[in-house]
Formats: structure tokens, sequence, C-alpha cells
């Protein structure tokens, strides 16, 4: 997601058009209110990360769209998961509550009659091990974001069971924004 600003700062695209432009190191936990509070200006991010957020008070807009389709739910290529309607009664891994691999876990469950809340368990790990949870039995599916996505595809561990990139209504919605403070 973030390529794109580190290139064109390195090639000049923002100096060609006026813009005087620095790079803010920020920790992640502290990402939403450092741009609410005007610690920067402008950054782009994945649209849920900031609904809530929003919702409660944070005074950000978004701008524009940047990409489509980083978001999956996924299962074990080993297990007998091939459907949404599959995942009733199972452990879904996420990078953690709220995020928006478990928000969109939910929008695809809610869109096929699932209740996140009642139907499925969710189990909370570390992005990077989502993989590792599914090969220990932990979990049957998890719910991720790029790049664990497109890796645990590459290394055979899973197989797509909803996809933004290419689903209805999903694959017409942007995940990233152009996001400025209020």
């Amino acid at each position: 997601c973030e390529a794109p600003i580190f290139s064109a700062v390195e090639k000049g695209f923002f100096k060609e058009e006026g813009l005087d432009v620095s790079l803010v190191k920020c920790e992640w936990a502290n990402y939403k209110d450092v741009l609410a509070l005007g610690g920067f200006d402008i950054t782009h991010h994945l649209i849920m990360y900031f609904l809530k957020p929003i919702e409660q008070g944070l005074d950000v807009k978004f701008t524009a769209g940047i990409h489509m389709g980083c978001l999956r739910v996924q299962a074990g290529t080993k297990g007998n998961i091939h459907t949404v309607q599959d995942l009733r009664g199972k452990r879904i891994g996420v990078p953690g509550m709220g995020t928006p691999p478990f928000i969109f876990a939910n929008r695809v469950l809610g869109a096929n009659g699932i209740d996140a809340s009642k139907d499925v368990t969710w189990r909370v790990f570390p992005a990077g091990e989502l993989g590792l949870a599914l090969d220990k039995g932990e979990v049957d599916a998890v719910a991720d974001s790029e790049p664990i996505g497109s890796l645990l595809l590459a290394d055979g561990k899973v197989r797509n069971v909803a996809d933004q990139a290419k689903d209805a209504p999903y694959k017409d919605e942007y995940c990233c924004a152009v996001i400025v403070n209020g």
C-alpha cells in the first residue's frame, strides 16, 4: 500500500506538482491520532481502519480512493471449507478485533446470513502468524490483508473463500484512500 508514496517522493513527482513533501515516521498504534492531531497532514490507508474512530469523532476526511482488493477470507487447503457458508461454526483467525480483515470478514459473513457474533469463533494472532495458526490447527480459516494473503496462497497453505479483489460487491470498492486531517 505504501510503496507509491515512497516511489513518488524518490522520483520527485510531488516536487513536479509544486509540493514540498516530507515523510513522517509514525507508530502504528498512534497512527490515527497523530493524523487527527496534525502530526502529519495527509496519508493513505485502509478505509475500514478509520470507520469506527470517525464514528467516535475522529476529524479526518477521505479525499480519493487509491486501490482495491487487499482483503481476503481464506481457508486452509487441508480443510473442508470451500464457501462462506462452510465457515458457520468454525474458528477464524484475525490480526485483531476491529481490524480491516475482521471488518471485511464480518461483512462477508453477514451478507451470507451468518451472525459473526454467534456463528463463528474469532481468534486473534499477529498477522504474520496466521498461517502458523492454520498449520497448527488453531483456526479453520483466516481473514487477512496484503501481503499475508498472497504469501499464504503462494505457499499453498490456503484457498480463497472471499476475495475483495474478485468477489462482488467488494471488487468495486476501494480498500485504501487518501486521508487528510480535518
